[in-house]
């Protein structure tokens, strides 16, 4: 009898990403497997796994609702005179803020805000659509990389026409860069010069946005960044596979955990990198299907790498099986 209910094996997870697993195995993993195996197989690049996922899923919703994003869109109202009169000395730096963002905004009221004594106002000021680069330049403004950043959405609604993106992405102004970033159709001239911005998010929203973002900015952002869409970068075709052996003996181990990407690096390597100090280049190691096969037994015995050694898709049939009758 199948005994894979339990959710602490990190195994069974593991066997929900292998690719060669045959579609008997994931289907037991459906009927009583844990909640993030069936999650991870509700994405599976197979079309057959994934109707069998959702024909078979819990009732319980496995993806969460997202966080509601509505607060951080800009108020789009038409700013009577009176009205806007009364918002742009308003005492409270945030409303100030909020009117230097509408367009409708009186350009004599633009003006008093652009020299507000509140740092977020005179940003607030230095985003908007009508002004030239001369009127931005002459902002006292600064734009924290480190905050937390949404792309202007009269920059995004303006995807679709060249000399805006154009004016955007040349723009001296990093809000005006960034959100060009996330225009997918941008031309090759002005992908390369994102590409290569001295701003980290501009080269972040274009390897995350653009379809077909240069390889070496891929690599470069791999590098550099941690977070989720990370994954993503890696799967992506133009991501430069060839030559990254040359980091398996890299000081970083992020470097490192790359190396068995390579689709040219020799199994000796493979190996000296499953016995790394460094868990994460362990586990890619563990999860390369070039790893002799006794050693991903060792290390599918590791908790530290079991997940990642039941990825493998070198995994034998039979351990399989042995995984889920546990």
């Amino acid at each position: 009898m199948c005994s894979v209910c339990g959710d602490s094996d990190p195994r069974l997870i593991g066997l929900a990403y292998n690719q060669a697993a045959p579609l008997q195995i994931l289907l037991r993993l459906l009927e009583s497997g844990p909640h993030d195996a069936k999650a991870a197989l509700l994405s599976d690049a197979d079309p057959k796994v994934r109707q069998a996922a959702t024909q078979r899923q819990a009732p319980t919703a496995i993806i969460e609702s997202e966080t509601e994003l509505s607060r951080w869109a800009p108020q789009r109202v038409i700013l009577a005179r009176p009205l806007a009169e009364r918002l742009a000395p308003d005492g409270d730096a945030d409303t100030r803020a909020r009117a230097a963002a509408e367009p409708s905004l009186p350009a004599d009221l633009v003006d008093e805000l652009a020299i507000d004594p509140d740092s977020k106002v005179r940003l607030a000021v230095s985003r908007r659509a009508d002004l030239t680069e001369e009127q931005r330049a002459a902002i006292d403004y600064t734009d924290d990389p480190g905050r937390l950043f949404h792309p202007l959405e009269w920059v995004t609604e303006a995807c679709d026409d060249a000399e805006i993106m154009r004016r955007c992405a040349t723009s001296a102004h990093p809000a005006l860069r960034r959100s060009a970033a996330h225009c997918p159709h941008l031309p090759p001239d002005l992908v390369q010069t994102l590409a290569n911005d001295e701003d980290f998010l501009v080269r972040l929203f274009l390897a995350e946005n653009h379809p077909d973002p240069p390889g070496e900015l891929l690599l470069r952002t791999v590098l550099e960044f941690e977070g989720y869409t990370r994954a993503k970068m890696l799967r992506h075709p133009n991501f430069p596979r060839s030559g990254l052996h040359r980091y398996a003996t890299s000081p970083d181990p992020r470097e490192r955990a790359l190396a068995t990407m390579d689709p040219h690096i020799p199994p000796q390597s493979i190996e000296a990198l499953s016995h790394d100090a460094d868990l994460t280049v362990r586990r890619s190691a563990a999860a390369d299907a070039r790893l002799p096969a006794a050693r991903l037994l060792e290390m599918l015995a590791d908790d530290g790498t079991a997940e990642a050694a039941a990825r493998n898709p070198a995994l034998p049939l039979q351990t399989m099986e042995e995984i889920l009758n546990r």
